[in-house]
């Protein structure tokens, strides 16, 4: 999942950057809502973790313009202070959750909540810490992945592919796509690293099922068959 943080204090940026991609999210980090707002036109942000102090420009202010243009992702407004008035007013505005000073855990955990999908007629339950298309099951906070009942152990970015085909049962993603959602910025997008990821969990997935298999869409790119 691709991760905007929001905030004007380098080192709490830096902070939440190292603790967010250590649990497997793509994450960027700006200190402007000019910057955030900008890159939110190139970047299609599975959620915005967003300071509530800004030095160009409100909070809300932000909230509202991406709002208006129907930005999907979904937005945290972090504060040092729990104020009745300043929550009502972020919800108001558009936004997804209001924290006061969350923990690292905490806020990994807000994530997976807000970003789970709602059920399907498909198999996909909601459970807000798992995930689960027939016998393929994974747990979010874990990260365990089992098959058939039968665990199969997978690399970061092989699991962080595996969730995003999951989380969308039978969806084509390309390969830019898929580098948009799973690396930030700086990653280099003209190698074929993609290719070798989609590669190795094929495999890794073909030794416990013979029903899930990662499909090549000639022409278009990847997803999760059953």
């Amino acid at each position: 999942m691709r991760i905007l943080v929001v905030e004007a204090d380098k080192e709490s940026g830096s902070f939440i950057q190292r603790g967010l991609s250590g649990e497997g999210f793509a994450v960027d980090v700006v200190d402007t809502g000019h910057d955030a707002f900008e890159l939110a036109h190139h970047v299609d942000y599975d959620a915005i973790i967003l300071n509530a102090f800004l030095p160009d420009m409100t909070s809300l202010s932000l909230v509202n313009l991406l709002r208006k243009e129907r930005y999907p992702a979904v937005i945290f407004l972090l504060s040092p202070q729990a104020q009745e008035q300043g929550k009502l007013e972020a919800f108001n505005a558009g936004a997804d959750d209001f924290l006061v000073k969350p923990s690292l855990p905490e806020m990994v955990a807000r994530l997976h909540i807000h970003l789970r999908h709602p059920p399907t007629l498909d198999g996909v339950t909601s459970n807000p810490t798992e995930l689960v298309r027939g016998d393929l099951r994974m747990n979010l906070l874990s990260r365990r992945v089992e098959c058939g009942g039968k665990e199969i152990q997978l690399t970061k970015k092989e699991s962080e592919l595996l969730e995003i085909f999951m989380r969308h049962p039978d969806q084509v993603f390309s390969a830019c796509v898929i580098i948009q959602k799973l690396w930030n910025r700086e990653f280099d997008s003209d190698t074929n690293v993609v290719e070798r990821h989609v590669s190795h969990l094929r495999a890794k997935l073909k030794t416990r099922s013979s029903s899930h298999r990662i499909e090549t869409v000639r022409g278009w790119g990847y997803r999760l068959a059953a």
